[in-house]
């Protein structure tokens, strides 16, 4: 099975999802064959569901593995668990076909060894289907942003720590996140048409590995507090952070380190206040946003705002 990344399906399509049920008989491991070479791939993860934890993310990957393809085995820890699913995200251009096959399932055995690396010839695909995307399940709504500005977790808050939980949780309105900590993500993340979203970092790191630009925020309501954003990188804006169109972005207590950007600059932040320079704001009864407040930017580079710049008609805070 593999998911074509070529439009319409990119950027950042998903889930694309693969479900199988094992039929009431318990499963102790899986061992699956995979591709992921790309320059702009995106993720690939496997959940399992039990009767007494749910849907639970066992394993994932994401941005480019290398040409050959790689076997993975992986042991099921939850005694009752009866349904397995691979989950696939694009990333953000045609770069980036998921691909598995080979997918073995142990029933009622001792698992198998970890994590294996495949040495030379790579297997033949099997069936080719179309997957279309599909909506992801929306998560309990928690507060809305507010004035405030302080760090008191709500009660009711996602836990996310791969690249897969994040962009599954910041594809609803009004969810609160809280990173693992001692994470780096190293692929793109965006964040577009949601309201009253929080992200707690952490210390939680994006790392762009000086090839892609961290963040990308469209006409999106969030606040971020003590995330780490570094390394991104964009020949155009934004090597860290580009924010769009009507956004409504709070940064508390971030930190942006070595992003770069060449052509309209903005190293660390580029700030697009109108989708188009032609586009007249007066007819809009609302503008983008931006509230930075004790932000660390060190080592960003850029010929026009090394650290921040500010685009066409923006209200500034």
């Amino acid at each position: 099975m593999y998911v074509e990344a070529s439009s319409p399906n990119f950027p950042l399509k998903g889930p694309f999802e693969l479900e199988a049920s094992l039929g009431g008989v318990e499963a102790t491991s899986i061992t699956f064959w995979y591709s992921l070479f790309g320059e702009t791939m995106g993720t690939l993860a496997l959940q399992t569901f039990s009767t007494t934890s749910g849907w639970v993310e066992q394993w994932s990957k994401s941005g480019d593995q290398g040409e050959d393809w790689q076997m993975a085995t992986l042991g099921i820890d939850t005694a009752d668990t009866f349904k397995l699913k691979f989950v696939a995200y694009t990333a953000w251009d045609y770069l980036g076909d998921i691909a598995i096959d080979d997918v073995n399932i142990t029933l009622g055995m001792t698992p198998a060894p970890s994590l294996t690396t495949f040495p030379s010839s790579s297997p033949s695909p099997t069936a080719i289907p179309s997957l279309d995307p599909t909506v992801a399940p929306s998560h309990t709504p928690s507060p809305t942003l507010g004035p405030s500005l302080g760090l008191t977790i709500p009660p009711t808050t996602l836990l996310a720590s791969t690249a897969s939980q994040l962009q599954h949780a910041l594809e609803a309105s009004g969810n609160t996140i809280s990173m693992g900590s001692d994470v780096i993500l190293t692929t793109a993340l965006s964040i577009s048409n949601v309201t009253a979203i929080r992200i707690f970092g952490n210390a939680f790191e994006i790392n762009g590995g000086g090839k892609v630009r961290c963040v990308n925020i469209l006409d999106a309501e969030v606040f971020i507090s003590n995330l780490i954003i570094s390394n991104g990188f964009s020949f155009g804006s934004a090597g860290g952070m580009y924010i769009n169109g009507f956004s409504q972005v709070t940064l508390l207590d971030c930190s942006f380190l070595q992003n770069e950007a060449y052509v309209l600059s903005g190293g660390a932040i580029f700030a697009d206040g109108a989708q188009d320079p032609n586009t007249d704001m007066a007819e809009y009864d609302k503008y983008m946003t931006i509230i930075i407040r004790h932000c660390n930017f060190t080592g960003n580079l850029g010929a026009f705002g090394g650290a921040i710049r500010f685009n066409f008609q923006v209200r500034k805070q």
